[in-house]
């Protein structure tokens, strides 16, 4: 018999003989992308979670999203990039999640009525060192950061 299944791993539509030979293809085929689809997926998770980011947010929620964030950019560094199509993607979600950093973290301090203390610096730093970002992004994320600690010890 001739059935057709859709694929979790890689959202796409295969076409099978029988459910036997279809789970070892799948196996065999599929089974590398799901780790980095799974980046994918939370990372447009968490981007929806930014859009939709109010005035309201708690303290709690705020820092539940900065864990997130984080560990996303460790995650994001190890997605697999043998084409430029996806050395593009991981790029351009790296760019969007420091970005994302920076906003939460500014969030948490108005929250707190606090300014950004050094170690919160100093995390940002190592997110942004660990996001395989383009030379000119990294440089501007690094330009904000010291910005920020001149700030900080200018308040000393």
């Amino acid at each position: 018999c001739m059935c057709v299944y859709m694929c979790v791993c890689c959202v796409c539509v295969c076409v099978c003989t029988c459910v036997c030979v279809h789970m070892c293809v799948h196996v065999c085929v599929h089974m590398f992308r799901s780790y980095h689809v799974q980046v994918y997926l939370e990372f447009l998770h968490i981007s929806e979670e930014m859009k939709s980011l109010s005035d309201e947010i708690t303290l709690p929620a705020a820092e539940e999203l900065l864990v997130k964030l984080v560990d996303l950019c460790h995650r994001i560094q190890q997605v697999p990039t043998p084409s430029v199509k996806e050395v593009l993607c991981q790029a351009e979600m790296s760019k969007r999640i420091a970005a994302y950093i920076r906003t939460v973290v500014e969030v948490k301090s108005s929250l707190t009525n606090i300014t950004t203390s050094f170690s919160t610096i100093r995390d940002m730093a190592q997110c942004c060192a660990r996001l395989p970002m383009p030379e000119d992004y990294s440089i501007s994320e690094y330009r904000h950061l010291v910005h920020t600690y001149t700030m900080e010890l200018a308040n000393l």
